[in-house]
């Protein structure tokens, strides 16, 4: 028999540098009324863009396994925020995260998943006594030169957060509450599957499953080009 491997997708969406709202404004098609009552809250332009984009193309992946029309793909929240799909005929998970210019999304048929995504240019360590256990603050503390300081914190950071995400609780869950393994791009402790990757200089993805078995996942990462998902004209990988 052959066994077949947990498969996770993950796409990424770079936004470029000054896009306005207003040039991607005819993908409001796609938001229910509580979408776009959200997107009008928002004041600053670029989290209007962040939104909109990471709405386009869960629903548009979404939408394409599922064969029915990006904008009758509908979402309920958790208390905490975290978004489910609505009557699926089908077990799919997904989740989103944003940040300076880049979207990503990650969808998977097996359980729940937590994805977060940090531009990984800022020196932030000033936070880490209120994030990270001291075992990972020696952990970031002892890497060899600036560079490799800022990869290891924004890998705790990027962990921590995705496992947020993953229980569904977000910042509710307090990040000193639990430990995470730090050493390996691909590594898993006795809850999750971890798998950390740079998708371009100066930003890094985790994406976090649920442990269900000792069979490793198999991860497929790709690039959607803006354009190119606004127009509709993106080919999703199956998962099935």
């Amino acid at each position: 028999m052959v066994t077949v491997r947990p498969k996770m997708l993950i796409y990424w969406v770079k936004i470029p540098n000054g896009l306005l709202s207003t040039e991607i404004q005819d993908r409001l098609d796609l938001l229910d009324a509580e979408e776009r009552a959200t997107y009008s809250r928002y004041k600053v332009d670029f989290k209007k863009i962040e939104f909109l984009v990471g709405r386009c193309l869960a629903k548009m992946a979404l939408g394409q396994f599922l064969h029915v029309q990006p904008g009758n793909i509908s979402f309920s929240k958790n208390e905490y925020g975290k978004l489910f799909l609505k009557n699926s005929p089908k077990p799919l998970y997904f989740n989103l995260s944003h940040t300076d210019e880049m979207v990503v999304c990650a969808l998977s048929a097996n359980d729940e998943m937590g994805i977060d995504v940090e531009k990984t240019l800022d020196d932030r360590f000033e936070v880490m006594k209120h994030v990270y256990v001291p075992d990972e603050i020696e952990w970031v503390n002892a890497q060899r030169d600036k560079n490799a300081k800022l990869h290891a914190f924004y890998k705790l950071w990027t962990r921590k957060e995705a496992v947020m995400k993953a229980v569904g609780k977000g910042f509710s869950l307090p990040p000193l509450s639990f430990t995470i393994p730090f050493d390996e791009e691909r590594a898993h402790d006795d809850e999750f599957y971890f798998y950390t990757f740079v998708p371009m200089t100066g930003y890094m993805i985790t994406v976090v499953t649920r442990l269900l078995s000792e069979q490793s996942q198999t991860y497929v990462v790709r690039e959607v080009q803006l354009a190119e998902l606004l127009a509709g004209r993106v080919e999703f990988i199956s998962l099935f």
